[in-house]
């Protein structure tokens, strides 16, 4: 049960740090100031970084 519940919640915050990268890419896209490419730059760090922070928070969850 213990690894069914590991396993529920490390797919809990892969979701939820997506949809917050998705938040900001969606508010990105809003912004009417940022270009095309600003907006490409920014959305790409904001997916490394979210991928980061998730294989960290996998590794610890190991």
């Amino acid at each position: 049960m213990n690894r069914t519940t590991n396993s529920f919640l490390k797919g809990m915050g892969a979701g939820v740090i997506a949809g917050a990268a998705m938040l900001t890419a969606g508010k990105m896209m809003m912004n009417s100031k940022s270009t095309k490419h600003a907006l490409t730059k920014g959305t790409s760090k904001a997916f490394r970084a979210v991928g980061d922070f998730v294989e960290g928070v996998q590794t610890l969850m190991k």
